[in-house]
């Protein structure tokens, strides 16, 4: 009866461990989903701006927050259609 509990916890310690890691995950993809999120909307109203030629990729850089390098990026794509 003792080897049947010890089998019962160590089960049921796993199951939790299982349950605690799945949703460690969920909320770490939850986190990674809302920066993605930002970033992309980011993007997109940079390349608005852009478009519109009301800031320059520097100055959007700067209160953005986004890299300049993806400024550039997004300045290239909106030439490159023109």
């Amino acid at each position: 009866m003792e080897n049947y509990n010890a089998v019962n916890r160590k089960a049921e310690l796993q199951r939790l461990e299982i349950e605690c890691a799945h949703k460690k995950g969920k909320a770490e993809g939850k986190e990674e989903g809302k920066i993605e999120g930002k970033i992309e909307g980011k993007t997109e109203m940079a390349e608005k701006l852009l478009k519109e030629n009301i800031l320059s990729a520097e100055n959007l850089a700067a209160l953005s927050g986004l890299p300049l390098s993806k400024i550039k990026d997004v300045e290239a794509v909106i030439l490159h259609a023109l």
